[in-house]
């Protein structure tokens, strides 16, 4: 018999899915429109809404797969074949068919002047990481940092599992030092954002949070959600952004596990687990959908696009492409990989 399912991970896979979609799609309309208004991408203490959807899918992986992985035995190489086939096939897929209509409706050809090793990068799905940080070209098209970043981490989990289980008190007390220190030495993105030693804390933390959040009472998570607004209207100087936006996630994390923990509506349920299961796809391709469709929209005009109309007609569009292209990838990544695996038997 299987795990319980945990529904409050697939509530907030949905939310943090809309508000990075929200969040991109802001940036479009606010760069190449001239709308008479701007779209809020952020809280008012400068809290990103995207920051936060990052930082809880962190939380959120840590949690899902300690989940899955806290018996014993656990099998390492086990593990990484389910990733490696969790992961990449869908991103190859998506990378390969963005690439071809690039190619054939766009004239786009790779770069000559990038070395062809570097394939490798995208190869490995780590393409967009390697070009945030070290600054490198590569072939990346599809996806975000983002994915580079937490394939990293997922393999260094069976160590961070090992530790876990072994040492969870020093684990985590290491782990906290590390995060504060690295975030009051950062000075900008690639040196807090992308840090995989930043971002193995809030992977961590989703971790514990897995093992223990039923131990936490509902007015403990109340009071959090009251600390963090006295942190930003009165502390907000002495506490960087980042580190209020990992609380930020921390807050909705348990905000979600109290509130849908025990969920019991069937079409509730049925609803999220669809939607979870599209939403890598939807990670992997709505960014590159939005560019392509308002940058040959205003191609093919002499001014940026300047009415609500106009805007509200892009944006249907782009969600359309969106939810039509992840359905039909997911449903064709599926029908490939299990043709490869019975091709295996």
């Amino acid at each position: 018999m299987g795990k319980k399912r945990l529904y409050h991970l697939d509530v907030l896979r949905c939310i943090c899915m809309i508000i990075i979609v929200y969040y991109h799609l802001t940036g479009c309309v606010n760069n190449w429109t001239t709308l008479p208004i701007k779209f809020p991408f952020q809280f008012p203490n400068g809290i990103s809404f995207g920051g936060v959807a990052v930082s809880t899918f962190f939380m959120i992986s840590g949690a899902s797969l300690f989940y899955v992985n806290n018996k014993s035995p656990f099998h390492t190489i086990e593990f990484y074949k389910k990733r490696i086939i969790r992961i990449l096939p869908l991103f190859w897929l998506t990378w390969s068919l963005f690439y071809f209509y690039n190619f054939y409706f766009r004239s786009f050809h790779l770069d000559n002047s990038i070395p062809l090793w570097r394939l490798i990068f995208t190869f490995l799905g780590v393409d967009q990481y390697v070009s945030a940080v070290t600054g490198l070209q590569t072939f990346s098209l599809i996806s975000e940092w983002f994915l580079g970043c937490i394939i990293i981490i997922y393999a260094l989990f069976p160590l961070l599992r090992k530790l876990f289980l072994t040492y969870p008190r020093a684990l985590f007390l290491i782990l906290f030092v590390s995060y504060v220190g690295l975030e009051l030495m950062g000075k900008d993105a690639v040196t807090i954002d992308f840090n995989v030693g930043i971002r193995i804390f809030e992977f961590t933390v989703g971790m514990y949070l897995a093992k223990y959040a039923h131990h936490i009472k509902k007015i403990y998570t109340v009071s959090l959600l009251v600390l963090f607004l006295l942190l930003t209207m009165f502390g907000f100087d002495k506490i960087s952004v980042h580190m209020l936006t990992t609380f930020m996630a921390l807050t909705l994390y348990l905000l979600c596990f109290h509130i849908f923990g025990n969920l019991s509506n069937e079409k509730i349920k049925n609803v999220l687990i669809q939607m979870s299961n599209y939403s890598y796809a939807v990670f992997l391709n709505h960014h590159v959908i939005m560019t392509f469709v308002f940058l040959d929209f205003n191609s093919r005009r002499d001014n940026l696009i300047s009415s609500f109309r106009e805007a509200t007609v892009l944006i249907l569009i782009v969600v359309i492409l969106i939810v039509f292209c992840s359905y039909y990838l997911v449903k064709l990544e599926r029908t490939i990989v299990g043709f490869c695996m019975k091709k295996r038997v």
